[in-house]
């Protein structure tokens, strides 16, 4: 009965958004007849959506590839202690939607860096703060959840890197937005993904869901690493002139 009324409920749901949306929309002036998109828009809108598509590949294949390997019932604890530490990432994507902006209007390469590391700071004191909270809270999770998900609590735990990782990834990422740089971005991603999916295919099948949790917090890791490596190189080339950084 939870399945079933689970899929009914997203729509419900989604199509008041949408409803509250359009009915935004329309106390505004109305918009410019819409054009065919291309040039920067269409470059930067195919790099973002198949940036987009990977880290989706990315954040599932583990769970797929436990099913595959006939390790269901550990899929299913281990997809549990995903969504729970997801929920610890929350605060840090409020973050990353309300100070996008910055980003966008920032007009000098200094600038980038600075923002990126002043909220890379703050989503990594809190990352701290957030994993050791869910290390503390883990034996309180596997009692309410009951024995059917007793392997959650070390799921949890295998997945706090994640956390980290996660917290301190998307600042530099939207530094290279803000530099303009979508399809080296796009690139890392993909990069980053293709990595995590081989670790899967060659740790899942013996390690089962430690193997997951290995693939998932290099990958992440890498991604943290190249985007900051991206985005002090392009800084750099910005300085000297060779990059001219979005207005």
């Amino acid at each position: 009965l939870k399945v079933q009324t689970y899929f009914p409920g997203l729509l419900v749901v989604n199509c008041c958004v949408l409803v509250l949306g359009v009915l935004s929309l329309r106390r505004r002036p109305a918009p410019s007849s819409p054009t065919r998109p291309k040039g920067t828009f269409l470059r930067t809108s195919i790099g973002l959506s198949v940036a987009l598509f990977f880290l989706g590949l990315q954040a599932d294949f583990d769970k797929f590839l436990l099913v595959a390997f006939g390790r269901a019932e550990a899929a299913g604890g281990y997809t549990a202690a995903y969504r729970i530490v997801s929920i610890a990432v929350v605060p840090v994507a409020a973050l990353i939607a309300t100070t996008q902006h910055r980003f966008m209007n920032s007009r000098a390469p200094s600038e980038v860096i600075s923002l990126v590391t002043k909220y890379s700071r703050l989503a990594g004191a809190y990352s701290i703060f957030a994993t050791v909270a869910i290390a503390s809270a883990a034996p309180l999770v596997g009692n309410i959840l009951g024995r059917e998900y007793s392997d959650v609590p070390k799921n949890m735990l295998l997945l706090c890197p994640m956390v980290v990782a996660r917290s301190i990834s998307p600042f530099p990422l939207n530094g290279l937005l803000a530099l303009d740089v979508i399809w080296h971005r796009t690139a890392l991603i993909i990069s980053t993904s293709v990595v995590s999916i081989v670790i899967y295919l060659l740790l899942i099948p013996t390690l089962g869901v430690v193997g997951a949790a290995i693939g998932t917090a290099i990958s992440e890791l890498l991604m943290g690493a190249g985007a900051w490596f991206l985005l002090l190189h392009h800084c750099g080339r910005a300085d000297r002139g060779h990059l001219a950084p979005i207005v």
